[in-house]
C-alpha cells in the first residue's frame, strides 16, 4: 500500500459493513411508479451488529489494529449516522467491546506500554466522536477513558502519546498505525477548539503518514505521481498580443537608450560647465549706463533777496547696508555666518555643516532659523540678492543631481525659497557654482565641509559687484585637488 488509507492498493484492508441476515434481500419486480412517499428517517445503527459482524478483507494487519477494527468501524458509523442510538445500550456494548479488546491485547503478548497506549487511544477516539455528536452530551458524564483509565484529558494525552512513541518509530510502528487510523476516522481532541485546529491536525497526520511510509517500506509505484502533463490544445499567439508585445519591447529599448545617453551627456556637461565657470567675467553681470548729458544752463533774473531762513539740519542717515550688517551681528558673534564687505556690497557666507543631508537639497530644520534671520534683514530695504550654492569636489552621480552643479543650484534654490517669505521674488537670483570656488583644501574632510557652503550676495540694485568680494577667502585653484567618487 502507498499509505495506510490508500484506495489503489489491492492488498490494503477494506472495512466491510455487515448485512443483517447474512444475505442480500431478494429483488421484487418493479411496480408501476406511483406517488413518491416521504422519506422515512434512517433507523438507529445496531451497535451489536456493527461490533459482531465486522470483518477485514485484504492483507494482514498488526494484531492491535485488527482487534481494534470493530471499535474503529463503530466510531465511523456513529460519526456519520444521523439517528442516535440508545445511550444505555451503547455504553454497555462499548464497555464490553473495550474489555474484549483489552484482553485480546494481553493474549497477543503485546508490550504492556504499547497495549495500554493502544487501549487508551481507541477509548479516547470513541469518547471524542460521541461527545461531539448532537446527542452525545450525556456521554461526557462517564466516558470510556474515565472508566478504564481514570483520566479526563484524552484530547491532550493522545497527542502526547503520539509524540512519545514517534521518537522510536521502528519499535512502535503498529501503535503509530493505530493512532493514524484514529486521527483519520474522526479523533480531533484539542484541535476542535483551536482557530487553526484543522490545519494543525492535517500537519500532524501528514507527518505521521510520512513516518509510516518509511517504517513499512512503502514506495510510490511511479517516480512522480503527477508525471503526466495536461493534454491541452495548442493556442497560437494572437496577432494583437504579438503586436503589443513587440511594441512594449521596443519602448523599453528606447527608454534604456535614452537613459544611457542622458548619463553620458551629464558627464560631458560637467567638464564643460567647469571650463565655462573660468571664463570672464568672474562676477555677476551688472548694467553700466553713461551719465546723461548736462542740460544747458538757464539764466534767470536774480530774485529779490529774501531774508535768510535758518533750518535745522537733518540727523545723519545710516546707510541701509550698515543696518543690514547690524541686524545680523548676533549670528556673526555665534559663528553661524561670516560677513565680507566691499563698499555697499556684502557677501554673507553660511557654513553648510549640517544644513543639508548628504546628497540632499532640503534644508535641515536647525538651519531654517538662520536663513529666516537673513530674510528678515533683507526685508527692510530693496536690496538686489544673489544666492550662490557651492559643493566640495566629490563628484555626485544621481538621477536628481547628475553632477555637482545641479546639486549646488538646487541647494541655492532651497535657500531662495526661505528668503522669498520676506523678499520680492524679482529681487532674488540663484547661481550654482559647484566645486569651482573652494575656500579650503579638499584634501581633508574639514576642508571639504568648509567648501560645502551657501553664500548670499547683497547689494544695491544696479551696483556692480567687485571681483575681490566674490573671492574673499577663496583658495587658489591649483591647491584644490579634485576627487572622483560616485555616491
Amino acid at each position: 500500500m502507498s499509505r495506510p488509507d490508500h484506495d489503489d492498493a489491492e492488498d490494503a484492508p477494506r472495512i466491510i459493513m455487515p448485512t443483517p441476515g447474512g444475505k442480500r434481500p431478494e429483488v421484487e419486480p418493479e411496480a408501476a411508479p406511483g406517488p413518491a412517499d416521504p422519506p422515512a428517517p434512517d433507523p438507529a445503527p445496531s451497535v451489536s451488529d456493527i461490533l459482531s459482524g465486522f470483518r477485514f478483507a485484504g492483507g494482514d494487519l498488526p494484531v492491535m489494529v485488527a482487534q481494534a477494527a470493530p471499535l474503529l468501524n463503530l466510531a465511523h458509523a456513529l460519526r456519520t449516522g444521523q439517528t442516535p442510538p440508545a445511550i444505555g445500550d451503547l455504553r454497555r456494548s462499548l464497555t464490553g467491546a473495550a474489555r474484549t479488546y483489552e484482553a485480546a491485547l494481553a493474549t497477543a503478548g503485546i508490550v504492556p506500554d504499547q497495549a495500554r497506549a493502544a487501549h487508551y487511544v481507541v477509548c479516547a477516539t470513541l469518547d471524542d466522536v460521541i461527545r461531539n455528536t448532537d446527542w452525545g452530551a450525556e456521554w461526557a458524564v462517564e466516558g470510556l477513558v474515565s472508566t478504564f483509565h481514570h483520566d479526563v484529558h484524552g484530547g491532550d494525552k493522545v497527542f502526547a502519546l503520539l509524540t512519545h512513541f514517534q521518537r522510536t518509530p521502528r519499535a512502535n510502528r503498529d501503535l503509530l498505525l493505530l493512532i493514524y487510523l484514529c486521527l483519520s476516522l474522526g479523533f480531533e481532541g484539542r484541535a476542535r477548539v483551536s482557530s487553526r485546529g484543522a490545519a494543525e491536525l492535517a500537519l500532524v497526520r501528514e507527518n505521521l503518514f510520512r513516518t509510516l511510509r518509511t517504517e513499512f517500506d512503502i514506495v510510490e509505484r511511479d517516480l512522480s505521481p503527477l508525471w503526466q502533463g495536461e493534454d491541452a490544445a495548442h493556442s497560437p499567439v494572437r496577432r494583437s498580443v504579438a503586436f503589443w508585445s513587440i511594441t512594449g519591447v521596443i519602448l523599453l529599448a528606447l527608454i534604456g537608450v535614452f537613459l544611457v545617453y542622458t548619463l553620458l551627456l551629464n558627464r560631458a556637461a560637467e567638464a564643460t560647465l567647469a571650463r565655462l565657470a573660468t571664463l570672464p567675467p568672474g562676477a555677476p553681470p551688472s548694467l553700466a549706463l553713461p551719465d546723461p548729458p548736462a542740460p544747458d544752463p538757464v539764466v534767470e533774473p536774480p530774485a529779490p533777496a529774501d531774508p535768510p531762513v535758518v533750518t535745522p539740519e537733518d540727523p545723519p542717515q545710516v546707510p541701509p547696508i550698515d543696518t543690514f550688517i547690524a541686524f545680523l551681528q548676533p549670528e556673526v558673534d555665534d559663528g553661524l555666518v561670516r560677513l565680507y564687505r566691499e563698499g555697499d556690497a556684502v557677501l554673507v557666507r553660511v557654513a553648510n555643516a549640517g544644513a543639508f543631508g548628504s546628497g540632499s537639497a532640503e534644508i535641515e530644520d536647525d538651519f531654517i532659523d538662520v536663513f529666516d534671520r537673513i530674510g528678515q534683514a533683507l526685508a527692510a530695504e530693496d536690496f538686489a540678492v544673489t544666492v550662490l550654492g557651492h559643493t566640495d569636489n566629490v563628484a555626485i552621480r544621481t538621477a536628481p543631481f547628475p553632477n555637482n552643479y545641479f546639486l549646488s543650484r538646487a541647494r541655492a534654490n532651497a535657500v531662495r525659497d526661505v528668503l522669498l517669505q520676506y523678499v520680492d521674488p524679482v529681487r532674488v537670483d540663484i547661481e550654482g557654482q559647484g566645486p569651482d570656488r573652494p575656500i579650503a583644501s579638499n584634501i581633508t574632510p574639514a576642508g571639504q565641509e568648509a567648501n560645502r557652503r551657501t553664500e548670499i550676495l547683497v547689494r544695491e540694485p544696479g551696483d556692480r559687484v567687485p571681483d575681490s568680494l566674490l573671492t574673499q577667502g577663496v583658495q587658489p585653484a591649483e591647491e584644490a585637488e579634485p576627487q572622483e567618487q560616485t555616491p
